[in-house]
């Protein structure tokens, strides 16, 4: 005799629906415009980058926003992101999503570069380097991964 398939009645708690958003153009670039002038104001972010689904996507779950910090905060990093980006939704109205690049892996911190728009910049020189080492420490990383793959 076959055992009886059980059916589980335990539901999945973590099944989230999100909200998406769609702005037309005028309406991103007004929003871009807003995002520059709040985050010029944060003298410890030598540059920001918007990047994902807002700047490709018509509809958008979310704002990411990367930030390279010029010197550790007096707040550990996690506290820092979920603070300023609460700070931005507020003033925008729209879900922000905060990541520091000064720690982060770095395929992340590639697709960041090579594929964002920069929003502020303290300084240029900086932000080359960042990208062009950023780049060059990838492609290393790329080709050793592809002997051993």
């Amino acid at each position: 005799m076959k055992p009886k398939k059980s059916e589980s009645k335990i539901q999945n708690p973590i099944s989230v629906d999100f909200e998406y958003h769609n702005l037309n153009s005028e309406e991103k670039d007004s929003l871009i415009d807003d995002l520059k002038l709040l985050i010029e104001e944060r003298n410890e972010i030598i540059f920001s980058i918007l990047h994902g689904s807002f700047q490709t996507d018509s509809d958008f779950r979310d704002i990411d926003i990367a930030i390279y910090l010029n010197r550790p905060t007096n707040q550990d990093i996690f506290d820092y992101t979920i603070k300023f980006a609460a700070e931005l939704e507020g003033k925008v109205r729209l879900p922000i999503d905060i990541q520091v690049l000064n720690e982060a892996p770095l395929p992340f911190r590639y697709i960041v570069a090579d594929t964002g728009m920069v929003l502020t910049c303290r300084d240029t020189v900086f932000y080359e380097e960042f990208v062009n080492a950023t780049t060059r420490e990838y492609l290393d990383f790329k080709y050793f991964c592809s002997l051993y793959s």
